[in-house]
């Protein structure tokens, strides 16, 4: 590469060739007193140049920068010690333009604290990725732009039979498909605070994943979920922002199990905020023994935490407010039965606890707090559905009339009662014998008490009740009196 430069001299006599050199001393110099260590390899640029130099300073690999970029990466990342065990760090500095895969290798720290990767036009392939399964792979810092507009077809982040890898504080943006992608089986890997974004699919894909954490990461404007999960086992979502993505903020899909979704926040998402869903036929079972807690599903096109077919789930303490922005008949929770193709998955075994599902729009689209249905003519067994509040929804709080709730624990919902009481306080006035309260609960009461609080209410009396009042019918009228008529009450469906 200097060569062709020597024949040309500057005012000063020296050949370009000359002051490159002297320029390059001074830069790999600085680079190294900066960053002594630890590392195995470092890139760099220089002007025209891009370098890879080992821990002692020396030459691995040279080329023109925006044409060999990618080359010189690579031969710093294939100068690691082969078949090795432990952790070795490439530390990459500067604006790199890529023009084919960077391809990892076990146990490789690639630190991109100083770097920007962006996929050249046409590449039409992932920007860092494994062709083989790999183990121990810590990516970290720096940015990775896939240059979307220019391709058709990669990812930003693509890893094969992951085990023990990690992803962290990385800006992963406009790649064709997916941000991140971690496929076939990957273990025990950690994707962490990670801003993915601009994404022509989902922003963090991890298909069959075991003992895995998503944590903290900002997935935002892609063009598919937020978060795209199939087969997961033993798998902790947390703490996540899933905002403005064209399908779901998070997807769990076929024969998943132990997982939970903790603590993210779901905004905006096209569709559900949070869905889980057998999602095809050949599924053995859908979603089970999963927790979705203390996550907040806000303006999502659809539902804000939607069910569809699933066993053994708990959904608690939850906020899910103004959901239904492009779609009529949605909920802050909704559950129903899924069919693909012939096969129904019933939703079994659900527990609703604590969660508050209301609309305070002017103008609400969220028909209804929670709705439990089966549009596909399975079984829906939500098995306790306790304590939450669902009150300022368009419709109603509670909507289960398609649906199989088991109501001896359908109770303690504030706005959709079930059981209430109170004290109510009448004027007799020596004639009326009968006295109406009102109940508001959601249906006839099929147990009610009525006890005096005052001598006059004290008389001989029964009590009878409609889907509106308590009507307490005395067989004679209490004496004439200001407020002398006291009732204590209890009335549950």
């Amino acid at each position: 590469m200097r060569k062709r430069y020597i024949s040309t001299r500057n005012k000063q006599g020296q050949t370009l060739e000359d002051v490159w050199v002297d320029k390059y001393a001074v830069s790999r110099e600085g680079l190294m007193k900066v960053h002594e260590g630890p590392f195995s390899a470092l890139v760099a640029k220089d002007d025209d140049y891009v370098y890879a130099v080992d821990s002692d300073g020396k030459t691995i690999a040279e080329g023109e920068a925006g044409v060999d970029d990618a080359s010189v990466i690579q031969a710093a990342l294939d100068s690691l010690t082969t078949g090795r065990t432990w952790k070795e760090i490439v530390k990459i500095i500067g604006d790199f333009t890529i023009t084919s895969s960077i391809l990892l290798d076990n146990y490789t720290v690639l630190d991109l604290t100083q770097a920007k990767l962006t996929l050249s036009d046409n590449v039409n392939d992932s920007v860092i990725k494994s062709e083989e399964a790999v183990s121990y792979v810590h990516i970290l810092n720096g940015e990775i732009n896939g240059n979307k507009a220019k391709q058709n077809a990669g990812h930003g982040i693509s890893l094969n039979g992951a085990i023990g890898c990690i992803i962290e504080n990385t800006i992963v943006r406009n790649c064709y498909r997916y941000g991140i992608h971690l496929y076939n089986n990957p273990y025990y890997c950690k994707i962490i605070n990670n801003l993915v974004t601009g994404c022509g699919g989902s922003g963090i894909a991890i298909p069959t994943s075991t003992s895995s954490v998503v944590a903290f990461n900002l997935a935002s404007g892609n063009g598919g979920d937020g978060i795209d999960a199939y087969k997961l086992n033993n798998v902790k979502i947390i703490g996540n922002t899933l905002s403005n993505n064209s399908l779901l903020g998070i997807g769990i899909y076929s024969e998943s199990v132990d997982v939970e979704i903790i603590a993210n926040w779901a905004y905006g998402n096209g569709q559900d905020g949070i869905r889980l869903t057998a999602f095809e036929s050949t599924a053995s079972f859908p979603p089970r023994y999963i927790i979705i807690s203390d996550n907040i599903a806000r303006n999502s096109g659809w539902s804000g935490i939607r069910v569809m077919g699933g066993e053994d789930i708990i959904i608690s303490n939850n906020i899910c407010y103004n959901n239904g922005q492009a779609q009529s008949g949605e909920a802050g929770i909704k559950i129903i039965d899924a069919k693909y193709d012939s096969t129904v998955f019933n939703a079994s075994r659900i527990s609703i606890i604590g969660n508050r599902c209301f609309d305070n729009q002017t103008t609400k689209t969220q028909e209804y707090g929670i709705l439990v249905n089966n549009p596909n003519g399975g079984t829906v067994y939500v098995t306790e559905l306790i304590s939450n509040v669902v009150v300022g929804n368009k419709t109603a709080g509670i909507s289960h009339a398609s649906g199989t709730v088991y109501r001896n624990n359908l109770k303690y919902n504030y706005g959709y009662y079930t059981e209430k009481s109170g004290t109510a306080t009448f004027s007799g006035d020596g004639t009326t014998t009968q006295f109406s309260i009102k109940h508001s609960l959601v249906s006839t009461p099929s147990k009610v008490q009525v006890t005096a609080m005052s001598e006059d209410a004290s008389g001989d009396f029964y009590v009878t009740a409609d889907a509106t009042y308590i009507y307490v019918n005395y067989k004679t009228a209490p004496p004439s009196g200001t407020d002398n008529v006291k009732l204590s009450w209890y009335a549950e469906v």
